[in-house]
């Protein structure tokens, strides 16, 4: 085999090898945020408005630029307007002097450059740029809801994946001791009624993997409805570590206060209402604008059938019983509402903060006495079962010790997944998820 050969071996090798590895691996939590993200229709509802925000704002900025109109006209009159002369003694040969003719074209193009409108174009720019801001912070705060529901579907598959084996677990270890309560019992070192108890946990304990299993299912299912996909995909995922958390709560509620897109939006719709406010008002004072243009009018009696023009037009409403002031202090009031429910907002924000700092807290106390509880429940369950097959135990002690281990093992995986969400709902109460 020659050197290309074994290269191109060695290559395809690397690629198997990257392929197998990636199957191997299951999908992580940020491969599930970007399907969904990629996917979601909240999401692209959010990102439209914000499109629809930056529109509205270059339409804004263009009332600053020039605007150019055209308008074309042909008429017909019954007859040509003339001027009635007053009878001359026959000096004059006519009585009628006529001015325009009965038919004809006429056209304009008109340009208009605004030269000062007291601040009501840059007003109005100024709102369309802070409906713009608060429409992207609303899309972050859609993408991070979207991005918590995921974790908590994705959470929710993994606690469903640890309960299927925790319940196969406990069939496992049901089957067994029941076999051997069997053999006791065909022996006659065991009663019927603990073949009987033995039996019943058995039918129990798969009545419980069953539901299991279902609800495993159905977590699935929602999982690839968030992300966009058949709800019969398969779905293989990655555990997630815990996070390590600052100690200290002031500074992440700080961290949330300045991150928080909820809090940036509502900023920016106050501020908006004050700048609709100013542009209403700027329209009390005087409009100074610039004119020009050519018109053009097909008539035989006019020398010149086209005229250009230039000028200045000043327009001043002086009065419009209160209108505009009556616009402009509802906008105010408005804006007024707008800051007080920010800092209410606030407020919240510094509350859900605390609650996930605290849910972090417990959950990780939790975990640690889970943790300890897990050898001890083993421990006792071998004991019993070799106390019972020795036959110095009963079948009760079995059944109980069995049954602490399960909820041992159903309390630390509890614990762990209530951590795992508790991180994650800390990040998203400070913005950062």
């Amino acid at each position: 085999m020659d050197f290309r050969a074994r290269a191109w071996c060695i290559v395809a090798a690397g690629l198997a090898g990257w392929c197998c590895a990636r199957a191997a691996r299951g999908e992580g939590l940020a491969d599930a945020w970007a399907a969904a993200l990629a996917d979601n229709q909240r999401v692209a509802a959010s990102r439209s408005m914000a499109a629809s925000a930056e529109s509205q704002l270059r339409a804004a900025q263009a009332d600053r630029l020039p605007t150019v109109t055209g308008q074309g006209l042909y008429q017909g009159l019954t007859s040509e307007p003339a001027i009635r002369v007053p009878d001359t003694g026959g000096l004059l040969p006519f009585t009628q002097l006529p001015y325009a003719q009965d038919a004809g074209a006429a056209a304009l193009v008109q340009a208009r450059l605004p030269l000062y409108t007291g601040g009501r174009i840059q007003s109005q720019i100024d709102a369309a740029q802070s409906r713009l801001c608060g429409a992207r912070k609303d899309s972050e705060r859609s993408d991070l809801d979207v991005k918590l529901a995921v974790a908590d579907a994705y959470v929710a598959v993994l606690r469903f994946q640890r309960a299927v084996e925790t319940a196969a677990s406990n069939v496992r270890t049901l089957d067994a001791h029941s076999r051997d309560v069997q053999r006791f019992f065909e022996q006659q070192s065991a009663r019927r009624t603990d073949l009987l108890a033995a039996q019943v946990t058995l039918a129990h304990a798969t009545q419980q993997e069953i539901q299991a299993r279902n609800n495993l299912e159905l977590a699935r299912a929602s999982y690839n409805r968030l992300l966009g996909r058949p709800l019969s995909t398969e779905v293989k995922i990655d555990e997630l570590p815990l996070l390590t958390i600052p100690d200290a709560l002031d500074p992440l509620t700080a961290r949330a206060l300045e991150r928080r897109p909820e809090i940036a939006s509502l900023a920016a719709q106050t501020q908006a209402l004050r700048q609709d406010a100013a542009a209403v008002a700027a329209g009390r004072m005087p409009q100074v604008e610039m004119r020009g243009g050519f018109g053009y009018d097909q008539d035989r009696f006019q020398e010149h059938e086209g005229i250009g023009f230039l000028g200045v037009v000043v327009e001043w409403n002086g009065y419009d019983g209160g209108r505009r002031s009556s616009q402009a202090q509802a906008l105010d009031e408005q804006a007024d509402a707008s800051a007080r429910t920010l800092a209410d907002t606030k407020s919240q924000v510094a509350l859900d903060v605390q609650h996930a700092w605290l849910d972090v807290r417990e959950t990780r106390e939790r975990l640690q006495v889970s943790r300890q509880a897990i050898a001890q429940a083993d421990e006792n369950l071998r004991v019993s079962r070799e106390r019972f097959l020795a036959g110095m135990g009963t079948n009760t002690e079995v059944l109980d010790a069995e049954s602490l281990r399960v909820q041992s093992y159903r309390d630390l995986h509890q614990s762990t997944y209530d951590a795992v969400m508790a991180d994650l709902r800390l990040r998203r109460a400070t913005g950062d998820l």
